[in-house]
């Protein structure tokens, strides 16, 4: 009888390692172990990366990991990291993550941060892409949501669809929804002496990709607009 009580104890005590979810590292990082909440039968991928990139991750706690490959799930909105060739997802509160990869737009160094007031259904664990930093800030989400496809004669095909959002903030004020127009970012932005609007016609901003409303934005906190 002890001996079958010893070997329950010794079962239930490998049955709860096994149950913890979560990994501590020493670079100051825990994470939980990553379950992609999507089943196998939706077609593509719910990360933002199709390779793992190197990245600087800052924690609130003032803290930074720097060692690991990272990933973003856009549809669970976790940062994702890789430990010993697992993927384990960021339990620390987040301040934000810098990744370093060419693979999008042509551009090799992204911002995503988090702490953003709610707006709409995001929250402030809401991860935004900081595209222009300052005063004001001009952030893009990007998320990915599972859609059903339907071609003749075929079955049903489950897929991720990206969805892109934009957000103009004010420091310590709520993001505002803005579209890809020059009057939708100008408004936001609420300059006006007329100055700022006058000076993207004469650059010829139409502000309907981001570069041009990353230029208008810098222009914007740098008071540029005046200057030219």
């Amino acid at each position: 009888m002890r001996i079958q009580t010893l070997f329950l104890l010794l079962f239930l005590s490998i049955s709860q390692c096994f149950s913890q979810s979560s990994t501590f590292l020493a670079d100051g990082v825990t994470g939980n172990f990553y379950k992609p909440a999507t089943r196998a039968d939706v077609e593509g991928s719910p990360l933002l990366f199709s390779e793992w990139a190197q990245g600087v991750l800052y924690l609130k706690d003032g803290s930074k990991a720097e060692k690991f490959l990272f990933n973003i799930d856009l549809y669970s909105n976790e940062i994702l990291f890789q430990h010993e060739g697992n993927p384990l997802v960021v339990v620390n509160p987040v301040k934000e993550l810098i990744v370093f990869s060419g693979e999008i737009n042509g551009r090799n160094k992204f911002l995503f941060r988090a702490g953003y007031l709610p707006v709409d259904k995001n929250n402030e664990n809401t991860y935004y892409q900081v595209l222009q930093d300052g005063p004001v800030s001009l952030l893009k989400q990007t998320r990915k949501i599972i859609k059903e496809r339907k071609e003749y004669n075929q079955p049903v095909v489950k897929e991720f669809d990206v969805i892109e959002s934009y957000f103009l903030v004010h420091a310590g004020r709520t993001p505002e929804r803005i579209s890809k127009s020059r009057k939708s970012l100008l408004d936001a932005i609420g300059e006006n002496s007329g100055k700022l609007s006058a000076w993207t016609e004469k650059k010829g901003y139409k502000c309907k990709n981001e570069e041009e409303m990353m230029a208008v934005v810098k222009a914007f906190n740098e008071n540029k607009y005046n200057q030219d």
